[in-house]
């Protein structure tokens, strides 16, 4: 090739990877604080501590989270509506809520709700659950979709039948 290094070159090079342990010779010494199983403080290291160490760690952790829980989220007020061929059923808490107008042309949308039971008794084209928390959701039969978004230990129960299922969670689901 027109790029290869001529002989010269090649030489200065195998002469600097024979110098052996002299090549080293420049290089600073890494002392016993430099190292990361020696350190202390924010750049500690899991794997070097002791078992009791790390679990006081987590438990601090854990109560610093606990401490920052998230705010509570601001909530309107509880209701179903119908908006746009679309039931809405939004912040509630607690006890039993039926859709019983809900027919085959309407979605059902529910959102915001907590420890709450809603119940969907007919024939529906789509079932959406936005953020809700232990919520039970009973559904007849379902046309085309049903979706959970950021849901938590919600329960759904099918009892006809349903073509799509969707479960979407950005963190972890419980």
């Amino acid at each position: 090739p027109k790029d290869a290094p001529k002989d010269g070159n090649m030489n200065a090079l195998f002469g600097e990877l024979n110098k052996g342990l002299n090549v080293t010779k420049g290089l600073k010494t890494v002392t016993a604080d430099m190292k990361t199983k020696n350190q202390t403080g924010r750049f500690i290291s899991f794997f070097f501590l002791k078992k009791k160490k790390r679990d006081e760690i987590k438990n601090e952790k854990l109560t610093e989270t606990a401490k920052k829980s998230a705010p509570k989220r601001e909530k309107g007020p509880a209701g179903i509506k119908f908006v746009g061929g679309r039931w809405i059923g939004e912040n509630y808490n607690e006890g039993e809520y039926v859709f019983d107008k809900a027919d085959i042309k309407s979605n059902v949308y529910i959102s915001l709700c907590d420890d709450a039971t809603f119940t969907v008794p007919g024939k529906v084209k789509s079932v959406s659950i936005d953020s809700c928390v232990k919520c039970n959701i009973i559904v007849n039969e379902v046309i085309s979709t049903v979706e959970m978004v950021n849901c938590k230990s919600v329960t759904l129960w099918l009892q006809d039948k349903v073509t799509y299922f969707i479960f979407v969670c950005q963190n972890n689901f419980e």
